[in-house]
């Protein structure tokens, strides 16, 4: 009896997980084909969105070519009513204008890719306003003749581009460096030193020169038997005199923190480096600075003079143009590049700058 028993359940467990089984096959098929149905209703959906975008951009374009034809249309023939309302006069000068408007910007064009190229015999301006300092050596004029160092290389520099140069005399480099970014001077023309706080306020050309600074005294014949300073450490507590404005008050305080010592610098309002010199000599004044160069070349006015000692290292000195015209810079430049070499040039250097 138990074993019937038994018998009978295990029977009824089997009828069960065969009936399970049946029904999770048949949840199976039906899942699949649920699955195969969503998967085509999303790709005929897909491909209909993309034949509904394709014929929308097509009629746009159809419709964009449309409008664009009936556009050309509408304006040919708005010009020929305006052509045909001309008479033979008007017809004539419209042609000419119209055919000078794109000649007019091949010439800009042209205009543009040429200045900006390698050319240095390229004519830029008309007139060119140069700023300089009077000086023996730079600009000066004798038995009315202009004549100097930097006057015969500015003029150099113009003839190339076939320019005329208008001079402005100025003494105060502070006040030419104004008069170069107001606009009233093209080029400052004189021994500018390159340093980083001149490059703040203008641009600097090509070197001009390489010169040093040295302080100008008398000789110990002409100074009651005083011998010279030689020893830079000997400045201390002396007063040197300089134009006013003049760049050498930089170097002269970057000597007094090299000394860790004062030296009492006296600027002198309307005085140029020679007129400082004449002093010095005459017992005025005992202390001057200047360019050895221009030193030299007052010695052989001034014999009491002496410049054996110098306040600087060598330094060089360019033309100063205004920050927003890199044209002229780049033309001074170019024409630096070609002009030094010659043999022109370095008659023209002899002429001003050879040692005595």
């Amino acid at each position: 009896m138990a074993q019937e028993t038994f018998k009978e359940k295990l029977q009824w467990a089997l009828h069960k997980l065969k009936l399970f089984l049946l029904l999770m096959k048949a949840c199976s098929i039906e899942a699949c084909k649920q699955s195969v149905r969503g998967l085509w209703f999303l790709l005929r959906k897909s491909a209909m969105f993309v034949v509904s975008a394709v014929v929308f951009v097509g009629k746009s374009i159809v419709w964009l070519f449309k409008s664009i034809g009936k556009g050309l249309v509408w304006l040919f023939r708005s010009i020929a009513r305006f052509w045909l309302m001309l008479n033979a006069r008007q017809r004539i000068i419209l042609s000419v204008s119209l055919l000078l408007i794109p000649a007019a910007v091949l010439f800009v064009s042209w205009f543009k890719s040429n200045s900006s190229g390698n050319e240095w015999h390229f004519r830029l301006y008309d007139r060119l306003i140069v700023a300089t300092d009077y000086s023996a050596l730079d600009y000066s004029i004798v038995n009315g003749a202009e004549q100097g160092f930097q006057y015969e290389l500015v003029n150099a520099f113009a003839s190339s581009l076939d320019m005329e140069v208008e001079w402005k005399l100025e003494n105060d480099l502070a006040k030419s460096i104004e008069m170069l970014n107001n606009g009233d001077v093209d080029l400052i023309a004189r021994p500018i030193p390159v340093t980083t706080e001149m490059r703040e306020q203008v641009l600097f050309s090509k070197p001009i020169l390489q010169t040093r600074k040295v302080l100008v005294q008398r000789k110990a014949e002409y100074n009651d038997s005083i011998e010279p300073i030689r020893d830079q450490l000997e400045l201390a507590g002396k007063t040197i005199y300089v134009p006013s404005n003049s760049p050498d008050i930089l170097r002269l305080k970057n000597l007094a923190d090299e000394i860790a010592d004062t030296i009492i610098i006296k600027e002198m309002p309307d005085y140029q480096a020679q007129q400082l010199l004449v002093m010095v000599a005459k017992g005025d004044i005992d202390y001057a600075v200047c360019d050895e160069k221009e030193a030299i070349e007052a010695s052989e006015s001034l014999p009491e003079i002496d410049y054996g000692t110098a306040v600087g290292f060598h330094q060089l000195h360019s033309w100063a143009i205004r920050k927003s015209n890199t044209d002229l810079c780049a033309k001074v430049d170019t024409f630096l590049t070609h002009y030094k070499p010659t043999k022109e040039y370095r008659r023209l250097y002899l002429k001003y700058y050879s040692s005595k």
